[in-house]
């Protein structure tokens, strides 16, 4: 389980799939003792402050308003979704999943984030 939701630097499509299975399952794990809730949701933590944090840095508004003034007159759609991003739009929606999963977790059980 480490390793499912940890952003690789190509996301593809059956990534995606996959972590939305695993989060899916992790979901509805019946789990005896909440240790083991507490563990996957570090793990998910953890997944996000670094992850997360790469991710953000690409996506973020500075990157991409750099991105669309240093390319002269170029049409901002072609900008937007060339194939420079497209692995970055495709983490995001792995990040979404587990911030989902996390907040799914400390509801249902009840945990904090402390």
């Amino acid at each position: 389980m480490s390793k499912v939701f940890d952003i690789q630097e190509v996301t593809t499509q059956h990534d995606i799939y996959f972590a939305r299975y695993m989060a899916e399952n992790l979901a509805c794990f019946e789990y005896k003792v909440q240790e083991d809730v507490l563990t996957v949701a570090k793990h998910l933590t953890s997944v996000l402050s670094t992850s997360g944090a790469q991710l953000i840095e690409t996506v973020s508004p500075a990157h991409l308003l750099t991105q669309l003034h240093g390319d002269d007159g170029a049409n901002q759609e072609q900008v937007v979704m060339s194939e420079g991003m497209l692995p970055s739009m495709q983490s995001s929606v792995i990040i979404s999943v587990v911030m989902l999963l996390k907040a799914y977790l400390k509801s249902a059980y009840g945990i904090s984030e402390e």
